[in-house]
């Protein structure tokens, strides 16, 4: 039996993608086209942008300097939190005073001495694509590195920004316009490429970063900052994935004022608790021999940014991200 060649199968399945979102443009996107933007004002104390943040149940929001009338940046909280606990001196903990997440964070020094135009500088530009744009830009800007697209109408210099689409949003849209992916779970039939290919050709991030169920929960973001990602496996004392953290754990780490005390299991549990959806789903696996498309279905249903690729005994090997999937939709062919 003649051997799958792995390029043309990476090759195929990218294609099979593309080839109906080469029709949507970014007016089709009605839903996401509906929401009304969350825009930072520069001269907002970052405290209060913070706050603004988790009120509004959004991760980040781009920063308009209105004197100027331009965009300075995008205020993120993975990026805040991040930025925070990096420059934390170690030999300090936090006082019984702020041993909540919201306080730690906004009575830091390095949030209340510098401006809501310094902080949001961290994070990649505010980039936005046009009403008439074809929708894979939206795509292109996502895959290299943003969290969130500005939707315009206008020109460049005139431009009016009409709503913010996060990775999130348009991966949804998506699914279930262009791609029409069953919401039970089932494969694309046209999405063969195995998640074991994806790793091979860096598609997916292998080896995966781990913390044990029971660390606190201050310690987790810790090791998410040092190691610059958004997400960590948390696994049991056998090394088994038990849990998915994510950015938006951060976000609901803030808002629900959580001790940082906490293990990161107890935090979890308790978010998972409420939110109905996320708690029948603590994460979500693959293994290595899985598709494209059965990851991508999983990640519509849960909700989820990230699927952890599992060997037999339920171990994380690796991780498929939104970002990684919008990266491999607009690389170009393998040769």
């Amino acid at each position: 039996m003649a051997q799958l060649d792995p390029k043309k199968s990476l090759n195929d399945s990218r294609h099979a993608l593309i080839a109906p979102l080469q029709k949507v443009k970014v007016s089709d996107l009605k839903n996401i086209l509906a929401n009304k933007p969350i825009i930072l004002d520069s001269k907002t104390e970052p405290k209060k942008a913070i706050e603004i943040l988790v009120n509004n149940n959004v991760v980040a929001a781009p920063v308009l300097d209105k004197e100027k009338r331009t965009w300075v940046g995008v205020l993120d909280i993975r990026n805040l939190v991040k930025y925070v606990i990096s420059k934390a001196d170690a030999e300090k903990p936090p006082s019984k005073k702020a041993q909540h997440a919201m306080d730690y964070i906004t009575t830091s020094p390095v949030v209340a001495t510098n401006t809501l135009q310094y902080l949001c500088r961290m994070s990649p530009p505010f980039k936005a694509v046009r009403y008439d744009d074809p929708a894979i830009n939206i795509m292109r800007v996502l895959a290299s590195g943003s969290h969130i697209v500005g939707i315009c109408k206008g020109g460049e210099q005139d431009a009016q920004l009409m709503t913010i689409c996060t990775q999130g949003q348009f991966y949804e849209s998506v699914c279930e316009g262009a791609w029409q992916l069953n919401q039970q779970g089932l494969e694309h039939p046209s999405v063969a490429v195995t998640l074991e290919e994806l790793i091979k050709h860096k598609f997916a991030a292998s080896p995966v970063k781990m913390v044990p169920a029971d660390m606190q929960a201050l310690e987790v973001f810790k090791r998410m900052s040092q190691n610059n990602l958004s997400g960590l496996a948390v696994v049991d004392e056998d090394g088994a994935l038990v849990h998915n953290t994510s950015a938006t754990d951060i976000k609901l780490w803030l808002k629900e004022s959580h001790s940082l005390e906490d293990t990161i299991e107890e935090f979890l549990v308790k978010v998972r608790q409420q939110q109905k959806l996320k708690a029948k789903y603590p994460f979500t696996n693959c293994n290595l021999k899985d598709s494209l498309g059965k990851a991508m279905s999983k990640l519509q249903v849960t909700g989820y940014h990230r699927v952890w690729i599992t060997d037999d005994e339920k171990k994380p090997v690796g991780v498929l991200a939104l970002t990684d999937i919008f990266r491999f939709l607009v690389a170009q062919d393998e040769e």
